[in-house]
């Protein structure tokens, strides 16, 4: 048995030199312009290869060495190549190690795979894809031409007909395909689509890819899809850390669950601070910044509603660009800043319950998440929940203020909360049912299941405290009294 492994094993040695000779003569023979690779000290299964920075995009002028290393069974497994020179690069992890589905589970032993062909785009000028390089994964189904290719990008990308996993939306690769398509004609079209939507803004009064039409936008707002504007770097540094590093909210809400319970136990035995132009201030902030996002993001999803239908307005995320979608991303970072609602609660005394600190940890995860992801079904929740907020903290803001509101006014805000729940959760369902029948939706599978669990939990942890502030009075008038009246107990809905 050991002879056989061995054997099988020198077998396997010998057919991967044999394809390894082979592509280091035709290298050789018809050398690639701008790179070059080889093996290190005679080692035919470890290479070394340079790639000079491509011109107009961010990595012209540079030199970049590559290790490739080759398994003993190849071709039947991939090479692993990675960049022991620093490079920063979507689909490059800090480590060098290059991330191509054709290195993965893409990869081919065949080395002539007519059905798999890969290709590159160079980002259009004028756009903010300008000086980026795009690869992209071409599959041609058996029966080509009459069913369309599967086209995906590998190279991270975001515009309003690619979805999170590269997929790309185009009626022509779907419901129009022609069998008179070629792929020449596929990768022009491609191209055009990436500058379309931005001339569009640019050229006409429309100011979101959607079509809806702002009467006035502020400078800010105007570039926020543009990564390379250097006048909102701050901006554009936010917004990637936040695509980049969405993960990074698991460690901020660790952090803040860990802080305030131990502010909670620090404070047990201290005087409660007052606090109160603090909290008046934060809570008259916290509205006006809701009431500008409620003003910014809720006209275009009446506009999509009535000019496009529902199933858009859940399955379609142009509302991740333009003037909305800067006030989507705003919206989904404040997560982070209004985490701070705890501390007035701590500091002040305040009975703080299991809704409020489980609400604000984890819509902080699941909205940088869904950001991460641009998320379609996140313009329903983004627009609820500003308004809902608008009117939430201009109530806590007065209330601060020592105005007297009528309790109704209290029992509306959790009923509005409520509201936003039972659509929530509808949205939810109608975007599963889509799924299941084959349409395409831009909200992956995972954020769907996600967003399930946390609009049923919202559900319920909301109507026991409604039910216990303002339906039981008999047995549980002083709680709910004292809820009431927490004016910063800050219970925030999705």
């Amino acid at each position: 048995m050991k002879l056989s492994c061995s054997k099988r094993y020198q077998h396997s040695i010998t057919m991967a030199l044999k394809r390894i000779n082979k592509e280091l003569q035709e290298l050789e023979k018809d050398p690639p312009a701008n790179c070059s690779a080889g093996p290190v000290n005679d080692d035919m299964f470890h290479w070394q290869a340079t790639i000079m920075g491509p011109g107009e995009s961010p990595f012209q002028g540079g030199v970049f060495f590559l290790s490739i290393h080759f398994p003993a069974d190849y071709p039947f497994k991939p090479p692993k190549i990675t960049f022991t020179t620093k490079i920063y690069h979507p689909n490059i992890n800090s480590n060098g190690a290059i991330c191509l589905d054709i290195l993965r589970s893409q990869w081919s032993p065949v080395k002539d795979d007519m059905f798999h062909w890969q290709a590159t785009i160079m980002g259009p000028g004028e756009s903010p894809f300008q000086g980026g390089v795009f690869f992209l994964s071409i599959h041609f189904p058996a029966d080509y031409p009459f069913k369309p290719p599967k086209i995906t990008f590998t190279t991270k990308i975001y515009h309003p007909n690619v979805n999170s996993n590269g997929v790309i939306c185009l009626d022509i690769l779907r419901s129009q395909w022609s069998p008179e398509q070629k792929s020449p004609s596929i990768m022009i079209t491609l191209i055009s689509h990436l500058t379309d939507y931005f001339e569009t803004l640019k050229q006409s009064k429309t100011t979101d890819p959607s079509g809806v039409n702002f009467s006035f936008v502020l400078d800010f707002e105007k570039h926020y899809d543009r990564l390379d504007t250097l006048n909102y770097s701050m901006l554009r540094d936010l917004k990637t850390f936040m695509m980049e590093r969405w993960h990074n909210s698991f460690f901020y809400a660790i952090a803040y669950l860990f802080l305030i319970y131990t502010g909670h136990i620090y404070m047990k035995t201290r005087p409660r601070f007052e606090l109160r132009p603090a909290l008046a201030s934060w809570n008259i902030l916290l509205a006006l910044f809701s009431i500008l996002g409620a003003i910014r993001v809720i006209p275009e999803l009446v506009y999509v509603l009535y000019k496009y239908g529902f199933t858009y307005s859940i399955c379609n995320n142009s509302n991740a660009f333009g003037v909305t979608g800067f006030w989507t991303w705003a919206f989904c970072f404040a997560k982070l800043p209004e985490l701070l609602d705890t501390v007035f609660i701590v500091l002040r005394k305040q009975p703080l319950i299991f809704l409020h600190y489980y609400h604000h940890a984890t819509v902080l995860i699941y909205c940088w998440y869904s950001y991460h992801d641009l998320t379609a079904s996140g313009r329903w929740f983004c627009s609820m929940n500003s308004l809902v907020h608008a009117i939430m903290y201009t109530y806590y803001a007065l209330r601060a203020l020592r105005f007297k509101i009528p309790r109704h006014v209290s029992m509306l805000i959790t009923l509005l909360q409520l509201s936003q729940m039972i659509v929530g959760c509808y949205i939810n369902l109608k975007i599963w049912d889509i799924k299941n029948n084959g349409e395409t939706c831009q909200v992956s599978d995972d954020n769907l299941k996600y967003s399930m669990v946390m609009y049923a939990t919202y559900f319920l942890l909301f109507a026991h405290f409604f039910a216990g502030a303002y339906i039981k009075p008999s047995s549980s008038t002083k709680k709910g009294k004292q809820l009431e009246n927490n004016e910063n107990d800050k219970i925030k809905s999705e």
